[in-house]
């Protein structure tokens, strides 16, 4: 019962960690469509387009991914087949469920771990992009929180398969 209550805490905790995140990355998509459609009018009409536009957008678009992939892991938005899952039976998907988990657990907590490292790599070299001299560092970490959220969302969803599995075998 303790635990249950536990992963009940902790999936509220990190759905709204996910669903913080996914607001900023939505906030990011909105000035990212500004920044479009004000480059594009600019462009057209009077010949003077935003200086540095595309990689201003390009640096957004990785915080976008960064912050919205985390929130659909926990809706389970993801594109997911399961024909043949589905006709495996009980024990099988419980096997797949938790090695899949732990899998992806595993790569996105490297992920992470590795955007961190890379980000202070990037800020001790003083990297800055090309057009514009923007640091590229906090870019970087970003996309490592970004990881790193989506890393709990599968630390979550590995301890509820392990449950489901461990109660389906005992009982």
């Amino acid at each position: 019962m303790r635990l249950a209550r536990l992963f009940l805490q902790a999936d509220k905790i990190i759905g709204l960690i996910a669903k913080w995140v996914n607001n900023a990355g939505v906030t990011i998509l909105a000035l990212m469509m500004l920044l479009t459609v004000a480059d594009v009018t600019l462009r057209y009409f009077f010949n003077k387009p935003i200086l540095g536009s595309y990689e201003i957008t390009e640096f957004m678009m990785a915080v976008l991914a960064a912050c919205t992939i985390g929130h659909a892991a926990v809706l389970k938005a993801h594109v997911n087949v399961d024909l043949l899952f589905t006709k495996l039976p009980e024990r099988a998907q419980s096997i797949i469920s938790i090695f899949t988990n732990l899998i992806c657990f595993i790569f996105f907590s490297l992920m992470f771990w590795r955007n961190i490292y890379q980000s202070s790599v990037l800020r001790e070299g003083n990297s800055i992009s090309p057009a514009l001299s923007i640091p590229e560092f906090p870019f970087m970490f970003i996309l490592g929180i970004g990881f790193g959220v989506l890393a709990l969302v599968f630390l979550l969803y590995l301890f509820e398969s392990l449950t489901k599995a461990v109660g389906k075998w005992i009982l």
